[in-house]
C-alpha cells in the first residue's frame, strides 16, 4: 500500500488493517515533492469552488442562499388560530358581530400566513377553518334567534 493510498483511503477492510502501520504521520499525507505546488493549488481551488455553492438536485451548482427555502413569519398561523378561539367564545358568550369580525380577521391572517410560505401550514390552515366556523356559527345564531323571535310574533 503506498503513501497515497493510506492518505486517499477512508475506512480500511478488515484484511487491510494489519498492514498499516501509522497513519498520524501529518508528513506522510502532504503532498509529494513531485506535486509540488499543483497538489496544494488544487486542493486549493477545490476548496474556493465549493465555498459558496452547492450542486443542486440536477448536478448543476446552486448558490448558497437557495438551498434552504424561505419561510414566512411563524406568528400568523398562530395569530390566526389564537383569533379563531376568540370568535368562537365571543360568538357562544358575547356578541355575534365580534365573532364574525374575529373569524374575519382568522382567515385573512391563515391565507397571509400560507402566501408567505410559513413554518406550520396545518396550523394556517386550522386558523382557517375556525375563521370560517366562527362566520357560519355566528350567521348561524342570528338565523336561530331572528327564527325564534317570528315564532312568537316579535318580528
Amino acid at each position: 500500500m503506498s503513501e497515497r493510498d493510506i492518505c486517499n483511503e477512508t475506512e480500511p477492510s478488515a484484511e487491510e488493517r494489519p498492514e498499516v502501520e501509522d497513519r498520524s504521520a501529518s508528513a506522510d499525507c502532504a503532498p509529494s515533492m513531485a506535486e509540488g505546488a499543483d497538489g496544494a493549488a488544487s486542493a486549493s481551488a477545490d476548496r474556493d469552488e465549493s465555498a459558496g455553492e452547492h450542486d443542486g438536485p440536477d448536478g448543476t451548482e446552486v448558490p448558497e442562499s437557495q438551498d434552504a427555502p424561505a419561510y414566512g413569519n411563524p406568528g400568523l398561523p398562530v395569530a390566526s388560530v389564537i383569533f379563531g378561539i376568540v370568535g368562537l367564545i365571543l360568538g357562544g358568550y358575547v356578541s355575534w358581530l365580534l365573532s364574525v369580525l374575529a373569524g374575519i380577521v382568522a382567515i385573512a391572517l391563515s391565507i397571509f400566513a400560507r402566501k408567505q410560505n410559513s413554518p406550520w401550514p396545518a396550523v394556517a390552515r386550522a386558523g382557517l377553518v375556525m375563521g370560517i366556523v366562527d362566520i357560519v356559527a355566528s350567521i348561524a345564531l342570528v338565523g336561530i334567534v331572528l327564527w325564534r323571535l317570528s315564532s312568537i310574533g316579535l318580528i
